[in-house]
């Protein structure tokens, strides 16, 4: 963790106006969040083509917002599949619609921008 952060803050200084984006080590974000300006939370809101439970996500929200807290211009990022890729050649059914739209409604009730895709 610690030559994580020291790694991304020297990328930071080196490369000031770069935008980074970090996609892992959401347990050391409060650490880190200063030096990045994105991050993602991977498959939080769905799993294996069903909405988690609604405490689920709550893991990933809290060190979201201890991110957000070291850095309130970081952005929090969201992506959730719907489908396994044996799947990606078929047209969307009715159910995964409305999971899509479900997934979407929560990364925006949570202020996430929102991607949802197949796996």
């Amino acid at each position: 963790g610690k030559y994580a952060v020291e790694l991304m803050g020297a990328i930071r200084e080196k490369y000031p106006s770069l935008k980074l984006f970090a996609n892992r080590g959401l347990e050391i974000l409060g650490d880190y969040a200063k030096h990045i300006d994105y991050v993602l939370l991977e498959s939080c809101f769905a799993l294996n083509g069903t909405m988690r439970d609604q405490g689920d996500p709550q893991w990933a929200l809290s060190h979201l917002k201890k991110g957000q807290k070291a850095n309130p211009g970081l952005v929090g990022c969201a992506l959730d599949y719907f489908a396994d890729k044996e799947e990606k050649d078929r047209k969307i059914s009715t159910e995964q619609a409305d999971l899509i739209e479900k997934i979407k409604q929560a990364h925006k009730l949570h202020g996430l921008v929102s991607c949802v895709s197949v796996k």
